[in-house]
């Protein structure tokens, strides 16, 4: 485990990157927003973490995004925001958080 934050600057780290999966790893502080610069993203999954606050409205330009799991992360905020833009999104897992509001 890494038992971090993770870098605020991530996203620019990760242009090509297909899948992220950081599942288990008691991350804390917040999902950074440089994160919705990593286009090429595919699968995220930032399950079972320690994160607080709402996920960034920044997810919503990751448009080849097909799966997205925050299961268990303790984020809140609403839902529609940063969930319009994923078009192609086949595959959503937020249980066990705080969320409000429509899909």
């Amino acid at each position: 485990m890494l038992r971090k934050a993770l870098p605020t600057n991530i996203g620019g780290f990760l242009p090509y990157l297909k899948d992220l999966t950081l599942y288990d790893n008691m991350f804390q502080g917040h999902i950074p927003a440089s994160l919705g610069n990593a286009s090429g993203l595919e699968l995220v999954d930032l399950s079972y973490n320690n994160f607080t606050g709402q996920v960034p409205q920044s997810i919503g330009n990751l448009s080849a995004l097909t799966s997205l799991a925050l299961a268990k992360t303790n984020l809140s905020g609403t839902i529609e925001g940063w969930t319009g833009n994923l078009k192609g999104l086949h595959w959503l897992d937020l249980q066990s958080n705080s969320f409000t509001g429509p899909i």
